[in-house]
């Protein structure tokens, strides 16, 4: 049987992309329809619920990692002063690798890594060499580039050291014997394909596939109702003011004068707010804006608060029910840095105001999106002219046959299983 593996040390909140990944991965068809079987191993202090409901008799969930993920994630550090750091991990790594050795399907096995910084990619290319001195065994390993080695200072200035440890530690990882790298986006490819010299494709996002064996691809699903709906006058409308982990640098903080700005001004009937979050850590600050949140949710039927972790399936029916997504992300974090909550928005065709510029809106742009970068004190009219559009239904046939014309966007949208069964094609 054909299988793969992930190894995350990273897996530990209930939140994120982290277990986003692996819920894209267990619904994709081939996983869900028991074509391959998933093996993931987690950090030791994953969150039980996450746990209990992902793990089956074919979907193995196993606590594995004692090291912390994000522990010199946002800290500048060279290669010598994370050594300690790093040969953990590499133990970490290997001890995985280790239990498959004996393998008799190693070419039906696939190692995937989907989130790697630089101090984890050189980890994982040292525990690759030692497998293969170990036990002369090499398997497929795809890695997903999420992280962008370009940081650039307020000045405008690179990030040399941050920069140079990417460049030596991926460096070191594509020339492992089955390494394959698969860029996030097209200015990753672009950027590693600079820095690595060697020419690099683009994966698939995996938030196609919708839960149920039986179910269509959400992507047709979703586009014969917005089809059906261009013929009828619409009565609901809806709008994302914010969904995932619960972030200073996603403008969490904000949430609560800018919901109270919205709701004071918009005047279009029939409107659902949607805020959904997790918070996962102890942050005193992220506390406060979820009870303001609540309090002010109290009194307006219009708002929905959901601060938990939504599953596949709701996630997608969330997104299908939007009309507009509003980002209001840090320009400074989110300048080289991608989301997939913005795959999400244009998967389903949604609306997007941007109230800063950063990679989100060009990825916009690249996909195809209506969108508009917006002032703060624009934010209510360009809503109310956005509802307005969605009212009259005049732009769905339009934007419905925008996506086949674009390369990028089917490349970067496709189903996570067509992509899963051509690697398996590949080996």
């Amino acid at each position: 049987m054909r299988k793969i593996v992930i190894s995350d040390p990273g897996l530990r909140e209930y939140g994120g992309h982290h277990p986003g990944m692996i819920s894209a991965l267990t619904n994709s068809e081939l996983i869900a329809g028991d074509a391959i079987k998933l093996d993931v191993y987690c950090n030791n202090e994953c969150d039980i619920n996450f746990i209990e409901t992902n793990r089956s008799k074919k979907n193995a969930i196993i606590e594995h990692f004692s090291t912390d993920f994000y522990l010199y994630f946002y800290q500048s550090c060279s290669i010598s002063d994370l050594t300690p750091y790093i040969n953990k991990l590499v133990k970490e790594y290997l001890d995985v690798l280790l239990k498959y050795q004996f393998s008799t399907q190693i070419n039906q096995t696939i190692f995937l890594y989907h989130t790697l910084h630089w101090e984890h990619a050189m980890a994982l290319a040292c525990a690759i060499s030692l497998f293969k001195k170990q036990t002369k065994n090499t398997f497929q390993y795809c890695i997903f580039l999420m992280y962008s080695p370009e940081k650039y200072s307020q000045n405008g200035l690179l990030d040399i050291k941050r920069y140079l440890n990417f460049k030596v530690a991926f460096n070191l990882l594509q020339k492992q014997h089955g390494v394959r790298l698969f860029a996030a986006d097209e200015e990753l490819r672009l950027s590693y394909k600079k820095m690595l010299n060697i020419n690099i494709d683009i994966h698939p996002c995996g938030l196609l596939n919708y839960v149920g064996k039986n179910s269509k691809p959400i992507k047709d699903d979703f586009q014969q109702l917005k089809s059906n709906s261009a013929h009828t006058k619409r009565k609901k409308y809806s709008i994302l003011l914010f969904t995932g982990d619960a972030k200073v640098n996603k403008g969490f903080l904000d949430l609560p004068s800018l919901l109270s700005e919205i709701i004071s001004n918009l005047t279009i009937e029939n409107l659902t707010i949607t805020i959904q979050y997790t918070i996962t850590n102890e942050s005193e600050q992220l506390k406060s804006v979820d009870e303001t949140l609540k309090g002010i949710a109290c009194n307006d039927k219009r708002i929905v608060i959901v601060d938990r972790f939504w599953t596949h399936t709701e996630l997608h029916d969330n997104f299908s029910n939007a009309d507009i997504m509003l980002f209001n992300y840090c320009d400074k974090v989110y300048m080289e840095q991608s989301s997939g909550v913005l795959w999400l928005a244009a998967m389903h065709n949604l609306k997007m105001l941007f109230l800063t510029d950063t990679w989100l809106n060009r990825e916009a742009e690249r996909l195809n999106c209506e969108f508009q970068v917006v002032k703060r004190y624009e934010i209510v009219d360009k809503l109310n002219g956005y509802l307005v559009d969605c009212a009259s239904n005049a732009d769905i046939i339009l934007r419905n046959e925008i996506e086949p014309k674009n390369s990028y966007r089917t490349t970067l949208l496709q189903d996570l299983s067509v992509w899963l069964d051509n690697i398996y094609k590949e080996k």
